[in-house]
């Protein structure tokens, strides 16, 4: 497994084909983790590749010469990785993609959140997060010890906004990119929503994100579709923007569960990027997506590329709609077995300059609503219940 540790970091860096890394220098059968994650790394090292020059990235079908023009601009902020299917959310909710294809299915599958004009009713908008002199527990190198491994109740009380229980960890100032393997459960597979949960909407989410000097927030990640039905977006993790509330944000993507491979970046001021490669539910093929959006700017903001004034978070969480927070609804995300697992959570403010996290503030709501199995601040195991979790 060190080995493999070791080799994840250089194929990250798509250096080196890592198949062969893989197959020269373990003598060890992989594991069903290695393999999922070596083809996760593979394709991405792939679309490095392929989608270098943006302009022969845009549907021949778009014809508006301003409308190319902007595409073109946003695809030059985002990876060579995470071109492949992209959306753009402009401040006035409209929404452009590169593909008329992948523009389709984001309308078709969040029609509820657009109006007639064709751009999303509510926009991508920062929001306060509460103030908190606390972020939980700062884990270092020098006393990391404390939170060993193990599964045990999260380390301290986060400070709440009374919608669902969460585990976070924070970094420090500073950074502007997080990147990270995640193991994510399915439904009846990790993720159980009873029918008495529907009052307070639970709804399972697992994101990055992004806190700017004066507080404001940002967030980018999964959430589960747990409805059951006939189409791809349903019992799926679709990739959501602004995941604090259960109840309004447009989903893409839809992935099935198991790895996905997760980017949060900001490629210039007061945007966001979120890029996710994993297995596709409708094809049940590797695909890579991504969203760009423009926050909102009717208050300044101030998430910038360069990292300053800026802290990067990760949660884990089941979100409930504001004013109906019910921590005994029974909803779980995650069991002994199948559970959320961060892991080689990487931050830095360039895609060429990522180091390890190895400095964080770590803690959940409540604390016996979480468990978490703790190895270090990069990976770590979570389990999020509305109800008493004991190790």
């Amino acid at each position: 497994m060190k080995k493999y540790k070791i080799l994840s970091s250089i194929c990250l860096s798509f250096t080196l084909l890592c198949t062969s890394s893989f197959s020269a220098l373990s003598a060890e059968p992989l594991s069903k983790e290695e393999i999922a994650q070596s083809n996760i790394l593979r394709h991405m090292e792939q679309n490095s590749k392929k989608f270098e020059n943006v302009d022969s990235l845009i549907d021949s079908r778009i014809t508006d010469l301003a409308t190319r023009k902007k595409i073109s601009d946003s695809l030059e902020l985002i990876d060579p990785s995470g071109r492949e299917n992209v959306i753009i959310i402009e401040n006035d909710g409209t929404i452009l993609s590169n593909k008329l294809g992948s523009l389709e299915e984001f309308k078709n599958a969040n029609q509820k959140l657009i109006g007639q004009d064709g751009k999303l009713i509510n926009p991508i908008v920062a929001s306060q997060e509460l103030k908190e002199s606390n972020n939980g527990q700062l884990i270092s190198g020098s006393n990391a010890a404390l939170a060993s491994t193990g599964w045990k109740n999260a380390e301290a009380p986060c400070t709440n906004d009374a919608t669902g229980p969460f585990r976070r960890g924070t970094t420090a100032k500073g950074y502007s990119r997080m990147h990270a393997f995640i193991q994510l459960p399915g439904k009846n597979q990790g993720i159980t929503i009873p029918s008495s949960a529907s009052t307070s909407a639970d709804k399972a989410y697992v994101y990055m994100g992004a806190i700017d000097k004066d507080n404001a927030h940002v967030d980018a990640g999964v959430t589960y579709n747990y409805e059951s039905g006939p189409y791809y977006w349903q019992e799926s993790w679709g990739m959501t923007l602004a995941g604090a509330s259960p109840t309004n944000n447009p989903t893409f993507g839809n992935f099935t569960a198991g790895w996905i491979n997760m980017k949060f970046y900001i490629p210039s001021n007061n945007k966001i990027v979120l890029e996710v490669t994993g297995t596709r539910k409708e094809t049940n093929t590797l695909q890579t997506y991504t969203i760009l959006a423009n926050v909102d700017l009717a208050i300044l903001r101030n998430f910038n590329s360069n990292g300053s004034g800026v802290t990067l978070k990760r949660v884990t969480s089941i979100a409930q709609e504001k004013g109906k927070q019910n921590l005994t609804s029974g909803s779980t995300l995650g069991t002994s077995t199948n559970y959320v697992y961060w892991e080689n959570v990487r931050i830095g403010t360039k895609e060429t300059d990522l180091s390890t996290q190895s400095v964080g503030y770590f803690c959940g709501h409540q604390t016996t609503n979480v468990l978490v199995d703790y190895t270090n601040q990069a990976n770590e195991k979570v389990r999020v219940k509305t109800g008493t979790l004991t190790p």
